[in-house]
């Protein structure tokens, strides 16, 4: 099966989207502004059929459990995260961008912090970085008198090689890690802390890469500065689809990726958001935009592995997924 005919459509831009100024509006706490005519495009990917409709609902309803808050800044706010920014690929990768490209702005505009964060480091770091001119988004929704932003994409398969650069350039430089460092890592990030989209014979695929060279890496034991170094040291990164795969933008041209995905089938892969049965193109699309090397295996979904409950509550994308050992062997 070629490559065209399993991923869904993506795109790569050399240039960073528009910075914006919004005029009275609403914020939600999920990063959206929200106006008489509905949710301004500008703070979401409009792209999706029912996403403005279901983000002001979420307000409503934010707002009666939480509250409004009133906010009397005669200054403008600066504005980067959006309704999928707690979880780790969102944040680096869509938010962070935003967040650099509104750089000029730090300390001088009120930054909008959201509530929830996908990495605790990250609220010391804003905190700083706004030189405390900060609001925290803990109440329903915020009245603001004007809003700065970079325009999320129309779609999520849309991306900007500058703005995915930047994010690198920007946390090496941060934590003081040289560009041309020493490298030689080979890494196997696992999922088994997860409780959903594992491999099912990952024993056997640690097993083979270990002899090969390989660590075996749980993210999730890592702080974040811990996983900038560990990707800017590495030549290859093997996984199974998920949000640890984002820190290969620490990774250094031409270095290598090789992702486990599950098959595409038109009944098990089809996600009604997206609208189609075709793969999720954001891993490749990064790599692209990244210059690296870029390879997948398929992998089968595997129903003796995957409880019930999971398929009832993700569906069968996130099922788990048995891997050929042969497959993999053949690109490492």
């Amino acid at each position: 099966m070629a490559t065209r005919d399993i991923f869904e459509p993506y795109r790569v831009r050399n240039s960073s989207l528009n910075i914006t100024s919004i005029g009275p509006n609403i914020v939600s706490r999920s990063g959206n502004c929200i106006q008489f005519k509905g949710v301004r495009k500008e703070t979401y990917h409009y792209g999706y059929l029912g996403l403005g409709n279901e983000i002001v609902m979420t307000a409503l309803k934010h707002c009666a459990r939480y509250g409004l808050a009133v906010n009397f800044s005669f200054e403008h706010q600066l504005l980067f995260h959006n309704q999928w920014s707690t979880g780790y690929y969102h944040w680096l990768i869509e938010s962070i961008p935003r967040l650099l490209a509104l750089k000029q702005h730090w300390g001088n505009t009120q930054l909008l912090i959201p509530e929830r964060l996908p990495n605790e480091w990250f609220s010391g770091w804003l905190e700083e970085i706004s030189n405390g001119n900060f609001l925290k988004l803990r109440r329903g929704v915020t009245f603001s008198r004007g809003i700065i932003c970079q325009r999320n994409p129309r779609l999520m398969a849309d991306f900007s090689s500058s703005d995915l650069h930047a994010i690198g350039e920007y946390f090496r430089g941060y934590f003081d890690i040289p560009q041309h460092m020493s490298r030689g890592k080979k890494i196997y990030i696992t999922r088994r802390a997860a409780n959903h989209r594992r491999v099912s014979n990952e024993d056997e695929i640690i097993g083979a890469l270990e002899e090969r060279g390989f660590i075996t890496v749980e993210l999730e034991e890592l702080e974040f500065p811990e996983q900038v170094l560990l990707f800017s040291q590495a030549d290859i990164v093997v996984s199974v689809h998920g949000a640890g795969l984002s820190n290969m933008v620490f990774l250094q041209p031409g270095m290598k990726v090789v992702e486990f995905i599950q098959k595409p089938d038109p009944q098990l892969t089809f996600g009604t958001r997206r609208n189609t049965h075709l793969l999720n193109p954001c891993f490749r699309a990064i790599a692209s935009a990244m210059n690296l090397d870029y390879s997948y295996v398929l992998g089968e979904l595997d129903l003796n592995t995957t409880s019930v409950e999971i398929l009832n509550r993700y569906g069968s994308l996130h099922g788990n997924i048995k891997v050929r050992l042969d497959d993999l062997m053949g690109l490492i």
